[in-house]
């Protein structure tokens, strides 16, 4: 029978090094196999990520600059731990380092909970296969492990596979995977290679991404700059729309998708991405219904710049794969596009191997 509480654990760090620093932690509460909560944060780690870390973890460093320190929560991190009777991770002594690092380093009292790591029981489960997460729920049939490794899917996964191991029934999650409840946002990001890090200690507060958005002024309409910026973001607007009618994504995984374009959109402008520019893009966004031929008109036109769909398919990827897994909607959607890039041929100067290519053998990977 499994422990009556346990807290299933993943981190994503800057590397693997033991001096690189943690990034993301997500923890997970059952009780008696039931779901309790969760916590997902995301913090400022004070150094870049490794190239290697970066490509699993996916987490800007520009992004990462503006989330809260991780000794501003250790106290709330460190007692919402020491609720479990037990501790379990996938690799828990890599994570169990970095979490008593931040501890240590926050100048908090170490936890002291008894630990089971489901990849020291996989391998000695499976001996002679790999022991790696992905491959053990592959194995069993539970689920799929993102390309990009997200915190809380790999902690509920992890929960998946332990509770397998305990002959217990194994629970489901058929929302998509939350965000960090954390996360503030950043500015456009500028130019590479970024500044210098500014000082940053405890007490510092960005202001939080979920602040209430001022409304536009009244009576004077929308300033040139946003009107333009408006129009900027209208074709990239037009396919997050389209997509999210189709596959039916959530109004907050849409604003998402909408406001990360929009910082693109600004940075492109060279305009300071306000709460008032978010509130105008948003609103011009959700303003539209989505129709299947605004997408194909929308494609036809950036199809001709092979950046600009860089930015826009992998929004519409991410927003498709968040629950892992692609319905016949969602994979006629992204087909359509697709199918009027590649008619409307490569860029100028470009090849035919441009990102609309990419993206539909990533998609055909998933079907």
């Amino acid at each position: 029978m499994p422990h009556q509480r346990i807290i299933v654990l993943d981190t994503e760090t800057t590397g693997v090094l033991p001096y690189d620093k943690l990034i993301a932690l997500a923890a997970i509460r059952f009780d008696r196999g039931t779901y309790v909560d969760h916590v997902y944060r995301v913090y400022d780690p004070r150094k870049d990520s490794h190239p290697g870390a970066q490509a699993v973890h996916g987490w800007d460093d520009w992004l990462l600059r503006f989330q809260p320190l991780f000794a501003e929560e250790a106290d709330e991190v460190r007692d919402w731990l020491d609720w479990a009777d037990c501790l379990v991770m996938h690799n828990a002594v890599f994570d169990m380092h970095y979490v008593a690092r931040e501890l240590r380093k926050a100048e908090r009292s170490p936890i002291e909970k008894r630990v089971f790591c489901t990849m020291q029981a996989a391998q000695g489960h499976w001996p002679g296969h790999s022991a790696k997460l992905s491959s053990c729920v592959s194995r069993l049939g539970l689920g799929s492990q993102a390309e990009q490794h997200d915190a809380f899917q790999d902690a509920f996964l992890t929960a998946q596979l332990y509770f397998h191991m305990k002959r217990a029934a194994v629970p489901s999650w058929m929302q998509p995977w939350p965000a960090p409840t954390n996360l503030l946002p950043a500015p456009p990001r500028p130019p590479s290679p970024l500044p210098r890090r500014s000082p940053k200690k405890v007490g510092w507060r960005a202001k939080p991404a979920a602040a209430p958005i001022p409304a536009p002024p009244a009576g004077g309409g929308l300033h040139r700059s946003v009107r333009g910026a408006v129009e900027r973001a209208r074709d990239g607007q037009k396919l997050i729309r389209f997509v999210a009618a189709r596959a039916e994504v959530p109004r907050d995984v849409q604003w998402a998708a909408i406001d990360a374009y929009s910082a693109h959109v600004a940075g492109v402008l060279r305009q300071s991405f306000d709460e008032a520019l978010r509130h105008a893009l948003r609103e011009s966004a959700m303003a539209l219904t989505g129709s299947q031929n605004g997408a194909t008109t929308a494609s036809r036109r950036l199809a001709a710049n092979r950046k600009e769909m860089s930015v826009v398919l992998p929004l519409l990827m991410g927003m498709i794969k968040r629950d892992g897994r692609l319905t016949e909607a969602e994979e006629r959607a992204m087909r359509h596009i697709f199918e009027v890039i590649r008619a409307a041929g490569p860029a100028p100067g470009g090849d035919a191997d441009g990102p609309g290519t990419t993206a539909s053998a990533s998609l055909h990977q998933d079907t």
